[in-house]
């Protein structure tokens, strides 16, 4: 897919054993759903999408990070991510996406909750959180109206931080460089770098999704890899 071109070869790669499967009025328990996303074994995974999404390319982004995540192994652990939150998991609506979508949490308001990129990362518990995340930071049209709400929103701007792994200002709305490990996991509590801060580093330990990767998506300019 053209719009995968974004992502750095190391992290494409990351897909390379993925599925992409388009349908038409999706549903999950009888409650609509946009997408699915499966980690198989072997590495390999399934991305179901409807093509009667509002935006698939952003829907594609969401998925590809739960893929990348392994958001349904039932040992990961997002206890570190929710000390972000000014009550940690008490924050979260409810602990998983099926529960939200059962109880039909899909409405998204103008202005999303302090915190959160959209409701349903509020909705849908941390991996939603995370997840709603990365679909903001990595689409063109979207990543500049979440670093600006970064810029006054110290919960969202942690959140930020703990996914590019880069510094973000909040006086320019700029990321300012890569975080070292050191200050990753002072500032982040992470006991080593997670999300797309490991994911993008070369075996050389540079990163590729550096701060004026993230910085050119925000302008609406994202680079693009062969």
């Amino acid at each position: 897919m053209e719009f995968l071109i974004k992502y750095p070869p190391n992290v494409r790669n990351r897909f390379r054993n993925t599925t992409v499967y388009l349908a038409v009025d999706l549903k999950l328990k009888t409650k609509d759903k946009r997408a699915i996303a499966i980690g198989g074994s072997a590495g390999s995974s399934v991305i179901v999408v409807d093509l009667l999404n509002d935006d698939v390319k952003k829907t594609l982004d969401h998925e590809y990070f739960h893929i990348l995540d392994k958001s349904d192994d039932p040992k990961k652990d997002n206890s570190t991510w929710a000390l972000a939150n000014p009550h940690g998991m008490r924050d979260y609506t409810f602990l998983t996406s099926a529960e939200a979508v059962e109880h039909g949490s899909e409405f998204e308001p103008p202005i999303p909750p302090p915190g959160f990129a959209r409701i349903y990362g509020k909705e849908g518990g941390p991996d939603e959180d995370q997840a709603t995340i990365a679909d903001r930071l990595l689409n063109p049209v979207l990543a500049g109206s979440i670093t600006k709400r970064a810029m006054e929103d110290a919960v969202l701007r942690k959140k930020v931080e703990m996914e590019t792994g880069c510094l973000f200002d909040p006086a320019t709305g700029r990321f300012q460089r890569a975080l070292t490990k050191e200050e990753y996991t002072a500032r982040l509590r992470f006991r080593n770098f997670q999300y797309y801060s490991t994911w993008s580093r070369l075996p050389t330990g540079e990163l590729t999704m550096d701060s004026d990767f993230w910085n050119a998506i925000a302008d609406g300019k994202p680079k693009k890899f062969e």
